[in-house]
């Protein structure tokens, strides 16, 4: 029982701005390689980042499988997996790499972290018929 023939929400020109800058924010912090998430990541762990190279891969791969499964097939992430796989697992090292991190730079690295798993859209392009 939906208002508007099924529709639920109808977004205008500033609501499809603030969705694309969310998703576009989503991928970027992805803790993998050169992507902002990936210096995140390399700067909490260290080296140790390299170990969530293949568990992120098969995170965006089980995505993809699942939108299959359900019959709105989406490639999205299948074309990110390829580019990760291409940056590699890389990263860009700073040129302090010894002195650790202060508690309010690693509550702001969480911070980040928490962002990406807030605004993460599992299957963002996938249109639902009403």
């Amino acid at each position: 029982m939906l208002p508007t023939n099924g529709i639920d929400v109808q977004l205008n020109q500033v609501a499809w701005a603030g969705w694309v800058g969310l998703l576009v924010t989503g991928i970027n912090l992805i803790p993998l390689g050169q992507l902002d998430g990936g210096h995140i990541t390399y700067t909490l762990l260290g080296n140790k980042a390299k170990m969530l190279f293949w568990p992120v891969i098969g995170v965006l791969l089980l995505i993809t499988g699942y939108s299959f499964l359900r019959g709105t097939p989406s490639y999205t992430w299948l074309i990110w997996v390829g580019l990760l796989a291409l940056m590699g697992r890389t990263y860009a090292q700073p040129l302090d790499d010894v002195t650790p991190l202060d508690p309010r730079r690693k509550a702001v690295a969480v911070a980040a972290l928490i962002i990406f798993f807030l605004v993460f859209v599992p299957l963002p392009l996938v249109t639902y018929a009403g």
